[in-house]
């Protein structure tokens, strides 16, 4: 079984994309009311280091990289949602960047996650893509093999400003950069972050032959 799951890899590439692409598509959150389900990542922590937890995510989120300001405890042999958080433990429920891409797809916005990888910051600034891993051309998800591999330096990003962040870029079509800006803006107003920069890739340029688009970098 081990040499036929091996052997069949190939056929299993791109499954990480489909999986969260439609973990995303089940979004139903609405900026407008502020309301509704999103994608949530779950973080199992013995009850002990649960205050510093909390202190973590407080300072992620006034750090930029939290996509949402709302997160949920479950306590010790709690349940919710069918998911139970086992004795002596309790589970950390924060908002995924999947739900972003879900909200966006809700609103007519095509979106394609590509990369998964580290970017570098300096003085609390992003400055550049170290190493990327393609979704769709793999069995992993990308940015699990960087947290596993021990590759990131989150804290340090957060008590000196410069370290190694894990992060994803998408994709949208140029035509749909005006929309996309405009529900990212009503996001921000609700208190969610976690967006380091949109890069314009394409520009359209209107002459007296007609509209078309031209690379601005």
């Amino acid at each position: 079984m081990e040499e036929l799951t091996r052997a069949l890899a190939y056929e299993r590439m791109g499954s990480i994309l489909t999986k969260y692409m439609s973990l995303a598509y089940k979004t139903t959150y609405s900026p407008d009311n502020n309301s509704g389900d999103v994608v949530a990542n779950i973080t199992v922590i013995d009850k002990s280091h649960a205050e510093e937890a909390i202190d973590l995510i407080s300072s992620l989120y006034e750090n930029g990289l939290l996509p949402a300001p709302y997160y949920m405890i479950i306590e010790e042999n709690e349940e919710y949602r069918g998911f139970s958080a086992p004795e002596g433990k309790i589970a950390l429920l924060t908002v995924c960047n999947l739900t972003v891409d879900g909200i966006l797809m809700k609103n007519g916005i095509p979106i394609f996650l590509k990369y998964g990888g580290l970017v570098q910051f300096l003085r609390r600034k992003p400055i550049r893509f170290v190493d990327v891993l393609d979704y769709e051309h793999t069995t992993i998800h990308p940015l699990e093999i960087f947290v596993y591999k021990r590759a990131t330096s989150i804290l340090n990003a957060l008590k000196t400003g410069s370290g190694m962040v894990p992060a994803n870029m998408r994709e949208i079509p140029a035509e749909a950069e005006e929309k996309t800006l405009e529900i990212i803006n009503k996001l921000v107003r609700k208190g969610w972050s976690g967006i380091l920069k949109i890069v314009a890739i394409w520009k359209k340029e209107i002459t007296d032959e007609g509209e078309y688009w031209v690379s601005e970098k």
